[in-house]
């Protein structure tokens, strides 16, 4: 029997050499990208959002301008700044353009969303060259994929040598994503022989393509495992079966993770009904706005701000003023900084805002509520569900397992329940969007591709860029003992 199975797994570590090493080096080699974009991509010169001061002016104005609108409800109705000052910015739909009104005339300035894009792209870019395009996108695409979570985004390209573009999100000022020629290239080199994008047309034949690439390894790891158990040299033919052998007992548990979370990762996000993904809130009336309270905004007019929103808890309308983190301040600290620090901060991320302040935007307002309150509020409607189902509440202002960087906003408050499928909801006050929402499956398919595909344990002992030359050198080693266990192939004809 002992024989029969040595047999049988040398026949079929010889038979699927080609295919396994294709996929091998397919996988490995794009796999090398992910870092090199990480570590060679364009980065931001500045971190933090623009902030603003709201001076008596600006305030006194905001409730003339609501009600001159012809805006009955708004999904998002808050003040930003811009280039222009501070404007009244307002979301009618989640996938239009955003409009905006100025609070000196309370006229619209048409088509204004696109030169806000414009206006924090050079703000996050420091680049002064002229805009070669400006696309508004409202779908992801393999440029902007949906790792990126934002949506929709313009893309502003700058007429430079490396054609930088800057992906916007002029919803909350912020920066989405960068690219350029070079991590463009980077890019499809991934999402050729990695993700098998161009297949996304034809779903079924990518899942056929991946999924017997990937069975191939399994079954070379197997049955090469099978063979340095069953097989016990002293001595050996060639150094190349030498090194092939020592290499195997170090990379088999490494290729082995690899392998078993891309096929988790690749059936789940085929197969597995997908909660993920963020959705604006409920519209908020901007009518009625005869009685309002404006006794307490005079205390804002010193605070720097990230945006001044109008948000409704228990039927009720408040101003919620976001006080801006007091990194904010020192824009040139954050140009200074060395790239790898800059890619750990986004990374990592760092909380936006420092604290929220809620006025009663009416006089006759009876209630009071604070981001938590508001946070277990959006999450009970977003998911259908009693206060009673609430089991936990958090405020997140770091990045982690559950809530990475890919959604790309800080602080934002957790809401867990106690429903079967283990729903949690990730809530950002200021605007009312649900920015995520995972349940178990959700959850399972996250740790493992954290754990065993990107090795997000070692962050608890060493420095992501550290990590990072780990999992480069681990995948060297498999690349030198494909390359000894073709030399054998080729030797043994």
């Amino acid at each position: 029997m002992k024989a029969r199975i040595a047999k049988l797994s040398r026949q079929l570590h010889q038979w699927l050499v080609y295919l396994s090493l294709f996929a091998l080096f397919a996988f490995v080699v794009s796999a090398f990208t992910h870092p090199l974009m990480a570590w060679t991509g364009p980065q931001s010169s500045t971190f933090m959002p623009p902030t603003m001061l709201l001076n008596g002016s600006d305030i006194s104005a905001i409730p003339t301008v609501l009600r001159k609108l012809d805006i009955a409800h708004a999904l998002v109705s808050k003040v930003v700044p811009s280039e222009d000052g501070n404007l009244l910015q307002i979301t009618i739909d989640d996938d239009v353009p955003r409009r905006y009104f100025s609070l000196q005339t309370g006229k619209e300035l048409l088509d204004h969303d696109q030169q806000q894009a414009i206006w924090l792209a050079r703000y996050y870019t420091n680049d002064s060259s002229p805009i070669k395009s400006v696309e508004f996108i409202t779908e992801f695409t393999p440029g902007y994929p949906w790792v990126n979570r934002l949506i929709p985004v313009y893309r502003v390209t700058f007429d430079n040598d490396d054609n930088l573009s800057a992906y916007v999100y002029t919803e909350t000022n912020a920066l989405a994503a960068l690219n350029n020629d070079w991590k463009r290239n980077l890019q499809r080199i991934f999402h050729t022989f990695h993700s098998y994008t161009w297949l996304d047309n034809r779903p079924l034949l990518r899942m056929v393509v991946i999924s017997l690439l990937l069975l191939s390894l399994l079954t070379m790891l197997f049955t090469g495992l099978n063979m340095l158990l069953l097989f016990k040299r002293k001595r050996y033919r060639s150094r190349a079966q030498c090194w092939h052998r020592r290499l195997a007992w170090i990379i088999f548990l490494p290729l082995l993770g690899f392998t078993v979370s891309g096929v988790y990762h690749l059936f789940h996000y085929e197969y597995a009904d997908n909660v993920r993904g963020m959705r604006l809130g409920s519209p908020v009336s901007l009518q009625h706005l005869t009685d309002l309270d404006l006794s307490h905004l005079s205390t804002l007019s010193t605070k720097k701000l990230n945006s001044f929103s109008i948000i409704e808890y228990n039927q009720q309308r408040f101003f919620r003023a976001s006080i801006a983190g007091e990194e904010a301040a020192p824009e040139n600290q954050a140009q200074t900084l060395h790239s790898h620090h800059q890619r750990n901060r986004r990374f990592d991320g760092i909380a936006k805002e420092h604290s929220a302040k809620y006025i009663p935007l009416l006089k006759k307002t009876n209630s009071t509520v604070d981001d938590r309150a508001l946070a277990i509020q959006l999450a009970l409607n977003y998911l259908s569900l009693p206060v009673q189902s609430v089991t936990s509440i958090e405020r997140i202002t770091r990045f982690g397992a559950d809530y990475d960087f890919r959604n790309k906003r800080l602080p934002v408050w957790k809401v867990s329940t106690d429903t079967t499928n283990g729903d949690s909801v990730f809530v950002d006050p200021s605007t009312g969007i649900l920015v995520d929402h995972v349940n178990d499956r959700q959850r399972y398919e996250s740790y493992s591709f954290s754990v065993l595909h990107k090795w997000n344990f070692l962050l608890t002992v060493m420095q992501r860029m550290t990590r990072d030359y780990i999992i480069v050198l681990m995948l060297l080693l498999i690349a030198v003992m494909s390359i000894l266990g073709i030399r054998m192939r080729f030797s043994h004809q």
